[in-house]
């Protein structure tokens, strides 16, 4: 299990500024947490979540006939 310390790293290991961050936190769920002032997020917990995210966004192809 990797874990990121800090917003900085969790922000740059997403691709994403840090506003953008705690928006995905409160409106989305993003799965980062703050322990003792530190912002902590796990690795295998962010590409779950950015998996559910992609997966709501896609629209199905219409089978042809």
């Amino acid at each position: 299990m990797r874990r990121l310390f800090g917003m900085k790293e969790i922000s740059k290991y997403m691709g994403r500024s840090e506003e953008t961050l705690q928006v995905y936190r409160r409106r989305l769920g993003l799965p980062i947490v703050k322990i003792v002032g530190t912002w902590e997020a796990d690795v295998e917990d962010l590409e779950k979540w950015r998996l559910r995210q992609a997966e709501k966004h896609v629209k199905p192809v219409p089978d042809r006939e």
